[in-house]
């Protein structure tokens, strides 16, 4: 966890926005009244919530679930990205569909030039709108490094075609104007 997190504080579980407080702290088998950053904690919460792979307890921190997000990418695939080409977008633990939005456009990593691209080769750079089909847990990497990096994995080979780092969250509400979901599946 990041922060700090006491006896009596009330978290959040995202997705979901289900709440709890802290009934009690374990640091190995020692029961403490509170617990900082890098020290590896047992929580009990006073009622069930679940809290599952993929979920994520906050404490005032600002992390929201979202649809939709920028980042920036290295493509590592031999094949190039083009728009509109559906992966599985890992952040964090959860793993789920997404698709490439577009690409707004691709770094020249000699110059630092931002230019026009449609599609992308190995080992390009670009900073590109990525849309997943539920709302999950993400920050901008410079806020949370865990909810803001990002692997996008080939749906058909499962090799890992490009990393990189969340730049910037799209609400929900302005995601529906990039791509729309239906039933469950992606679709442009």
């Amino acid at each position: 966890f990041t922060g700090e997190l006491s006896v009596g504080d009330t978290v959040t579980v995202q997705p979901g926005g289900e709440q709890a407080a802290v009934k009690s702290i374990l640091i190995a088998d020692k029961q403490v009244e509170y617990a900082s950053v890098g020290q590896p904690v047992t929580i009990q919460l006073d009622r069930e919530i679940d809290v599952s792979r993929g979920r994520v307890l906050t404490k005032d921190s600002g992390i929201t679930c979202a649809k939709a997000f920028q980042a920036s990418l290295l493509w590592m695939d031999d094949s190039p990205l083009t728009e509109g080409r559906e992966y599985f977008v890992r952040v964090d633990t959860r793993t789920i569909p997404g698709i490439i939005q577009s690409i707004r456009y691709k770094t020249d990593v000699n110059t630092g030039e931002q230019l026009e691209a449609f599609s992308l080769n190995k080992n390009e750079i670009a900073y590109c709108d990525i849309v997943v089909d539920e709302s999950i847990p993400l920050d901008a990497f410079e806020r949370h490094k865990a909810l803001g990096e990002v692997l996008l994995i080939d749906c058909i080979t499962n090799m890992t075609s490009a990393c990189g780092v969340i730049q910037s969250i799209v609400k929900d509400s302005d995601a529906g104007r990039l791509v729309q979901f239906t039933s469950g599946d992606l679709t442009a």
